[in-house]
């Protein structure tokens, strides 16, 4: 082995020795930071804990009451995407002035982009609250409940600024459908 080898080797040798040495550091010492912080903190006291457990439950029970009202939205709409067959950085004049004749044409494909999102059902006439983002521009849109029924909706009023729309489902609307309650009724 001459002596550029042996550099190589070397180097090579050390570098590996100091990746395990930094891993085993680290790794020591992921292990010993647990415990340290564990004994600097104490116990908890359950009464600093009491709030965010009462405020679990209380999300808990919100949730319960709110789930058999809240519908899965699915919109579709169809695309077309222009792609050239032959792409020409600077446009069509300047293809025609150095080749002559007509630049390539264009081909059209069209295909469909599928949405997904969540709403929540407001009366018993069907109309859902649900995100804007969700129902710009497509051409269908589904509602599912959570007993796994399925119906169309249409848009009935957007407001892009706040992304907020209402949809409502086509055509006859089913007998106890679930609604929520926005906001705090009075006691």
């Amino acid at each position: 082995m001459n002596g550029t080898g042996r550099t190589q080797a070397l180097g090579i040798a050390l570098g590996f020795a100091f990746f395990i040495a930094v891993g085993l550091l680290l790794f020591i010492g992921a292990e010993r930071r647990p415990a340290a912080f564990a004994a600097k903190a104490g116990p908890i006291d359950p009464a600093v804990v009491a709030p965010a457990e009462q405020l679990g439950k209380a999300f808990n029970m919100v949730a319960a009451h709110v789930q058999p009202a809240v519908v899965s939205v699915y919109s579709e709409k169809t695309i077309v995407i222009t792609q050239h067959e032959f792409p020409f950085p600077f446009g069509n004049n300047l293809f025609r002035q150095f080749f002559g004749g007509q630049a390539p044409q264009a081909r059209q494909y069209r295909g469909e982009q599928h949405g997904m999102g969540s709403g929540v059902i407001l009366d018993k006439e069907g109309r859902i609250l649900t995100n804007y983002h969700v129902v710009r521009d497509v051409d269908d849109i589904k509602v599912k409940l959570v007993d796994n029924r399925t119906f169309e909706a249409e848009i009935v009023g957007t407001d892009p600024k706040t992304d907020v729309a209402v949809i409502k489902i086509k055509g006859p609307v089913p007998a106890h459908l679930p609604t929520v309650t926005l906001g705090v009724t009075p006691a």
